[in-house]
């Protein structure tokens, strides 16, 4: 964990023993993919909605379990979807690649408006990408790459979006096999909106550490 997310955490914590910022809550759930195709999933507290749209053959939904989750941090309402693969399963050949799509809608007239893609790998030169489309006809809002198991952060987008499709693409290679794959957005609040890079270094909890 490097120094300045520590430093992250650290002033996460003060903030919140000030009781200028509320204490994190969290809600998740998971499916097997094959769940999810057949339903779609709201959140805990009833605004949000994930709904299957299409996938890879080789995409095995039995065998691939997705994490459905929802981080608040003050008025930071932080959104998660992560697959995680069974590679005794999915071992696509070097040279191909694989999509997911899927569509985020916000049911109560809230709007998405920064979004984050990281990976986690068993070994080197892998590549992923998220898109986010207004329709799928149109073009990309926001093009996120993570390689090798790199984290893009947190990327604004425009304009802010209640419903919008995420299209992830992954790149297979000779050397890497793609272990899970972690898709984030974010709703911040006017008055909160100055605290979200602090917010982000607190989501440790919500992917990379704590494996989404």
């Amino acid at each position: 964990m490097n120094a300045q997310l520590i430093a992250g955490l650290c002033m996460v914590a003060g903030l919140m023993a000030s009781g200028e910022v509320s204490a994190i809550s969290v809600w998740s759930t998971q499916r097997t993919l094959s769940d999810w195709q057949a339903n779609p999933v709201v959140d805990g507290d009833g605004d949000t909605r994930w709904t299957w749209n299409n996938s890879s053959s080789t995409v095995l939904p039995g065998n691939t379990v997705v994490t459905f989750k929802e981080t608040e941090i003050g008025g930071l309402e932080y959104y998660g979807v992560g697959f995680a693969f069974d590679p005794a399963a999915y071992g696509p050949a070097a040279g191909t690649t694989d999509t997911l799509i899927y569509q985020w809608e916000r049911l109560d007239g809230q709007a998405w408006n920064n979004a984050m893609l990281d990976t986690i790998i068993t070994g080197t030169n892998t590549t992923a990408t998220a898109d986010i489309y207004a329709d799928l006809a149109g073009p990309s809002l926001l093009h996120l790459i993570s390689t090798s198991g790199s984290d893009t952060g947190y990327i604004p987008f425009t304009p802010p979006l209640e419903s919008f499709y995420w299209k992830n693409t992954i790149f297979h290679s000779e050397t890497g096999i793609f272990d899970d794959l972690h898709n984030g957005v974010v709703i911040p609040e006017p008055f909160t909106f100055s605290l979200f890079g602090i917010g982000l270094a607190a989501l440790v909890l919500q992917h990379r550490y704590g494996k989404f």
